[in-house]
Order: structure tokens, then C-alpha cells, then sequence
């Protein structure tokens, strides 16, 4: 379905850019003409009567003669039938445009109401629109705009929290929440001080910082700081200094990138006469690329937000497919999607219970208990119905205890902490 756009929509751009190429050098030409006839037969005679009027001469008053007039009049007409024929052009045009929306209306669903089963209020829920607050903030963050996801934690309705975990799945507590450490405030500013550095193509700062040991066991963190090696000489390069000191730091990644090197000195050599072959390495695009790269790199993780959007892009056509059978049958009973969507590092972020053997649910969820185990509902509630009836004060008060079945641990069950998968 989106080739069929794609096609309708290269064909409009197509004649846009082929009506442009028709009439762009007439209106160029037309209006060079006019401002040479306004600048001869108006602007200079003008000037010369003004300044003539400033020495106080006596003189008159300028005006258009015959032939003026008539070359100002042949030239309007010209840019008139010009604008015409550009009218009539442009209608023949709007076959195309409307064909784009009626492909889109036929192989494009306008309601996607009751594909789900619980569908989320974000407006109107507190709750969801702190949780959306907190996915773009989280996504700003990782994309380097800094400033962007600052000005979101100020301007929101509800505070954001200042966690930064590497991971997705938070887990928060009904009662209290489990003290997590977090460097935020200090990651943030060390992604603001780096990005603020590459976006100005100072790279030898943005160099020094991530040879930290912090960043040496994560993934791509050779590759990126290559990358930046290799866009440090093509940028010394492009500047015309000196490229030979600065090319003996990449010698150290020989062993890894040893083709990449190879291209690398011939694009060196062969500079300025770098097309076609090593036209790729100077494209802009390249910089965002590297951009992006290092924000992954120091953030550590993905974007959750771009996770969901890409979910939910690959599961509508199939979920659109099998509408018509939500209605009839209870494929929409459970909180799972009734098709199968492959991800990128898939997780699960349902609790199965150790001693039940059961996946949790709203109406069984998971605790946490007082000793740091976490079982089910159900579980605890089986624990607690196996004591003895209590038949003193002081049974009672022993009654609100139990055994961790994990540990020798006792433990209130006031205390149990219902957990949230997130």
C-alpha cells in the first residue's frame, strides 16, 4: 500500500519539478526586463530630476514617453500570458494530487477505534500523560536535544522524574518507591557539553570524552570513536591543515578497520578529485548518522518511544486484517496482541510466579515481599491461609506474619509492596 503512495507521490513531484523547469527561466527573463525598464526609464530620471531640484534648477518634472508606455504594456502582457498558461498547467495538475488522496482514503484505514482492548486515555488520564511526558523527555534526552527536553520538564503539568535507568522496565511501588541510584543530572550535562562541542565541529573534546572507561565495554564504541577519528580528517581535510599528524591517532585502528583506513588515505590523496568513489565520506548526512550514534552510545539504550511507534506501525496492517473477527470470537480477551510482532532485543515484562508457576495479572499481580523476594498474589495469599485459625491477641498479631518460602525471613505481610512492569 505505501508503494502505491510512494508512486503517486514521485509522479506529482515529477510535474512540479518539470512545470518548475518550464517556467522558472520565462519569469526570470520577464522579470530581469521589467527591472531594467524601471531602472533606465523610471529610477534614473527620477535621480536626475531630484538631484537637479536639490541645487535648485529649474526643470521639469519627468514623464513616460509613448514608447515607454508601450514596452511597460508589452512586457505585462507577457508576464500575464505567462501567468496564464502557468494557471492552466498547474489545474491539470490537481488530477494527480486528488488521485493521491483517494488512493490513500482506499488502501488506508480512517478508524482505528476497537483494535484494542483497553485503549489508553492520554488527555484526560493523569497518569498516561505523565507516562507520554516521560517517554519524550526520556527521547529528547537520547537524541541530544537537551535544551528541548529541558524547557518539556518545565512547561509539563506533572514533574518528570530525574531517574535515568539503562534500562526500560522501571519498577515502582504502590506506597513508596525502591531508591534506585541514578546520574542523571551529571549524564545530561556531559550529553549537552558534547553535543554543544559536535554540533560546532570541535570533535577533539567530544574525542577525549568518550575515551572514558565508562564508555569502553559498550557496544559500537569502537566504531563510533572511529567514526570520529575519520570525520576529524576529513574535516582537517576540508580546511586544508594538517591532515598527516592528526591521520598517525587512527593508526591504532589498523587491526579493525583496516579497508576503511585504506579508503580512507585514498580519499586524502585524491582530494579535491574525490568523485564518484569517495564522494560518500564528505555527504552531510554523515554527521547526523555520527550524531546519532554517539547519543546511543552515551545514553546506553534505545528510545523506548521509538520502540512503541515502530511496534505499532508493524502491528496495525495485521491487526487491521483480522478486524472483522474481534467481534466473534475472544481473541481480544487477554492484554497480549492476538498477532506476533518481531522487535529488536525483545523483552517480557510479565512476572511469572516461582511457586505457582503462573503469569501475573491484574488480578493476580506480583510483590514484593519485606526480605526482598518477589511471588504472586495468589501465592500469598495461599501462604496465609494455610496458618492456624488465630485465637488470641497475641496469635492475631503473630498471624500478620510470614515465612518467605525462599528464606528464613519473617515478614509482615502490611509490608508486601505491589509491583508495576512498566
Amino acid at each position: 500500500m505505501a508503494e502505491i503512495l510512494d508512486e503517486d507521490a514521485k509522479k506529482v513531484v515529477e510535474e512540479f519539478e518539470k512545470c518548475g523547469k518550464t517556467y522558472r527561466p520565462n519569469f526570470t527573463k520577464q522579470e530581469s526586463m521589467l527591472q531594467t525598464l524601471v531602472s533606465e526609464l523610471i529610477d534614473e530620471p527620477m535621480q536626475a530630476y531630484l538631484e537637479k531640484k536639490t541645487r535648485n534648477e529649474d526643470v521639469e518634472e519627468p514623464q513616460l514617453t509613448v514608447m515607454a508606455q508601450y514596452l511597460f504594456e508589452q512586457n505585462v502582457l507577457k508576464l500575464q500570458k505567462t501567468m496564464d498558461d502557468l494557471v492552466q498547467e498547474h489545474r491539470s495538475m490537481h488530477k494527480l494530487v486528488s488521485r493521491c488522496g483517494k488512493n490513500l482514503d482506499k488502501n488506508f484505514e480512517r478508524d482505528l477505534t476497537g483494535l484494542l482492548r483497553n485503549e489508553k486515555d492520554i488527555e484526560g488520564n493523569v497518569a498516561n500523560k505523565q507516562r507520554i511526558n516521560e517517554l519524550i523527555h526520556d527521547f529528547l534526552l537520547e537524541k541530544g536535544m537537551v535544551d528541548v527536553a529541558s524547557t518539556l520538564q518545565q512547561e509539563s503539568e506533572l514533574p518528570i522524574p530525574s531517574f535515568n535507568y539503562p534500562f526500560y522496565i522501571k519498577l515502582l511501588f504502590q506506597e513508596s518507591e525502591l531508591p534506585i541510584p541514578s546520574g542523571k543530572e551529571e549524564s545530561t550535562q556531559e550529553i549537552q557539553f558534547v553535543m554543544d562541542r559536535y554540533r560546532s565541529r570541535d570533535l577533539l573534546p567530544v574525542i577525549d570524552t568518550l575515551q572514558d572507561p565508562i564508555y569502553r565495554d559498550r557496544a559500537d564504541w569502537d566504531q563510533v570513536l572511529f567514526n570520529l577519528h575519520k570525520q576529524q580528517m576529513l574535516l582537517l581535510l576540508e580546511q586544508g591543515k594538517d591532515v598527516v599528524r592528526f591521520g598517525k591517532k587512527i593508526q591504532c585502528f589498523g587491526d579493525q578497520f583496516p579497508k576503511e583506513i585504506s579508503h580512507l588515505m585514498g580519499a586524502v590523496v585524491n582530494y579535491p578529485n574525490v568523485e564518484p568513489r569517495y564522494s560518500y565520506l564528505f555527504h552531510p548526512n554523515n554527521w547526523q548518522v555520527l550524531e546519532s550514534q554517539i547519543i546511543k552510545l552515551m545514553s546506553g539504550t534505545d528510545s523506548a518511544l521509538e520502540t512503541l511507534l515502530t511496534v505499532g506501525a508493524k502491528a496495525m496492517p495485521p491487526m487491521l486484517s483480522i478486524k472483522n473477527l474481534f467481534t466473534q470470537s475472544n481473541i481480544m480477551t487477554t492484554d497480549e496482541l492476538p498477532v506476533s510482532i518481531n522487535i529488536p532485543n525483545p523483552v517480557h515484562s510479565t512476572f511469572t510466579c516461582p511457586i505457582l508457576k503462573t503469569q501475573s495479572s491484574e488480578a493476580n499481580p506480583p510483590y514484593r515481599l519485606g526480605c526482598g523476594h518477589v511471588i504472586s498474589k495468589d501465592a500469598i495469599t495461599k501462604l496465609c491461609s494455610a496458618r492456624p485459625p488465630a485465637r488470641t491477641a497475641r496469635t492475631r498479631m503473630r498471624n500478620t506474619l510470614m515465612k518467605c518460602p525462599y528464606c528464613p525471613h519473617e515478614t509482615d505481610v502490611t509490608e508486601n509492596k505491589r509491583l508495576f512492569f512498566n
